[in-house]
């Protein structure tokens, strides 16, 4: 049997050549890894450092679009405009997600999750997390 790789080359899968090949390629990603964390730890200090000018240079270099600021009248008009029994889910969701992953924390043995991490916080209005709605029609951006 023969695999075609994402490197171009056919392999004859033998139980030897393929698994040659995996170490190959789980090699090249490790190193893509550690350029990818030093790429994003020189972004995140270019961001410390040069602030508000840095996000938007970095946005429209990576999304191509200006990042932008959403009034929270138009979070509130949007919210608003949603069916309740979807907010009640998109709540019950999210509420699922940070609970596991508070408990996740706390299985890591980092005690509780608020001493693990106590620079992050719970959103505690909806309003202002990520949603789609279809009759606002629009990404609302989380706010934190």
């Amino acid at each position: 049997m023969k695999i075609d790789v994402s490197t171009g080359k056919t392999v004859l899968a033998d139980g030897t050549a393929e698994q040659t090949v995996i170490r190959e390629m789980k090699a090249r990603a490790a190193g893509a890894r550690g350029d990818i964390e030093q790429i994003v730890r020189g972004v995140m200090a270019d961001v410390q450092e040069r602030g508000w000018d840095a996000v938007v240079e970095y946005a429209e270099k990576f999304d191509g679009k200006a990042p932008y600021i959403v009034e929270p009248s138009v979070l509130d008009a949007a919210y608003n405009a949603c069916d309740p029994k979807l907010i009640s889910a998109l709540e019950k969701a999210a509420a699922n997600i940070r609970d596991y992953h508070e408990q996740m924390l706390v299985k890591a043995g980092s005690g509780s999750a608020r001493q693990a991490r106590p620079s992050v916080r719970p959103c505690a209005d909806f309003r202002a997390s990520a949603f789609m709605c279809r009759a606002a029609r629009r990404h609302i951006p989380r706010a934190y």
